[in-house]
């Protein structure tokens, strides 16, 4: 009941901080979005998936106290496909594989889950403050009955949300 309870006051913050960025947003904003090595503060989420170009408009972070993990995600408000979560240990920078507790977890547009990737790295470049940014770079492979998914040039930039029950 405790997990289920942190899960819905990290969503309700997600679903708050998404708001908040709709209405400024509506404001004529002169950034440009550049990647991670910008020193310029904004949000993306690209990657390809067998060759294929993809971004997502709506991506979001948020730490997981009770779990010790962090969690960056393409779907943070909806179950939407295709998505993406990656997961970390703790709150930190860093280049994580399988090996020290790194996940990819990818389904497609049919829906089809590929569960977590066999292999996959993620390198965390900036782990801000609450309502800062985790930024970094992601690869993953994973093949599962038959299909298999192969992500790579993954770059993020997204918002952190931390709740402290």
């Amino acid at each position: 009941m405790k997990s289920y309870l942190r899960g819905y006051i990290c969503l309700n913050m997600f679903v708050l901080l998404s708001a908040s960025l709709f209405l400024v947003s509506c404001n004529k904003d002169e950034r440009s979005i550049t990647g991670p090595s910008s020193s310029t503060n904004s949000t993306y989420f690209t990657m390809k998936v067998n060759g294929v170009a993809m971004s997502f408009d709506t991506t979001a972070g948020c730490y997981d106290d009770y779990g010790n993990f962090t969690i960056i995600t393409t779907a943070p408000y909806a179950w939407t496909h295709p998505e993406i979560d990656l997961t970390i240990p703790g709150m930190t920078t860093g280049t994580f594989t399988q090996a020290n507790g790194g996940t990819v977890a990818y389904i497609d547009t049919s829906n089809y889950s590929y569960g977590n990737a066999q292999t996959c790295t993620i390198t965390i470049t900036q782990y801000g403050d609450e309502g800062g940014y985790i930024v970094g770079t992601f690869s993953a492979t994973d093949t599962c009955g038959g299909k298999t998914a192969k992500i790579t040039e993954g770059r993020f930039s997204v918002i952190r949300l931390n709740y402290i029950p």
